[in-house]
């Protein structure tokens, strides 16, 4: 897992392959795999997510990597069942909120991503990744100067995300 924090994807993936070897049934190690090779190889990322599930049908994880496979896609409804799932299991499951905002931001419902922000920051109010998240669907779509307004929003809240300084770096450097 820090591997895949910091980014250091080859020795991840080394990581969890090796779990998997020692511990065949441990969902969360085939969705280490499926988070670590998602950007390059997004079939083979969906496979080792849907390994997770076989194992633990329930596991949050790797619903979302599939909910952001599909988001990758512009697959909006597919992804909000996914999300839904995890929903159901957790209510309160921020990243699965921070997920379902931004599908409504990209979607110009403005209401619907207030609600959710609300919620989640009711949660806890210093979890910038709800805008965070948004602003990487954004940009994904272009949608570069919004993607620089919320992510600095994201780093009001969470000045220490790193993932969110580099983000806004490369949205920077877009607009």
């Amino acid at each position: 897992e820090l591997f895949l924090e910091t980014d250091n994807l080859p020795e991840a993936l080394k990581s969890f392959q090796i779990v998997i070897k020692a511990a065949a049934d441990w969902a969360p190690a085939h969705v280490g795999v499926a988070k670590t090779i998602a950007g390059e190889n997004p079939p083979m990322a969906a496979a080792a997510a849907e390994e997770a599930l076989k194992i633990d049908p329930d596991l949050a994880d790797a619903h979302l990597v599939l909910a952001g496979l599909d988001l990758d896609n512009t697959r909006y409804d597919a992804a909000r069942e996914r999300i839904e799932r995890v929903l159901k299991t957790n209510p309160s499951h921020l990243d699965a909120r921070a997920l379902l905002g931004a599908i409504a931001y990209v979607r110009d419902d403005k209401a619907t991503f207030d609600a959710e922000t609300a919620r989640v920051l009711a949660i806890n109010p210093n979890f910038g990744e709800v805008y965070r998240v948004a602003g990487d669907l954004a940009a994904r779509l272009y949608r570069f100067d919004e993607a620089v307004a919320l992510t600095r929003r994201a780093l009001e809240l969470s000045p220490s995300n790193t993932r969110a300084q580099s983000e806004l770096g490369l949205h920077l450097m877009r607009t």
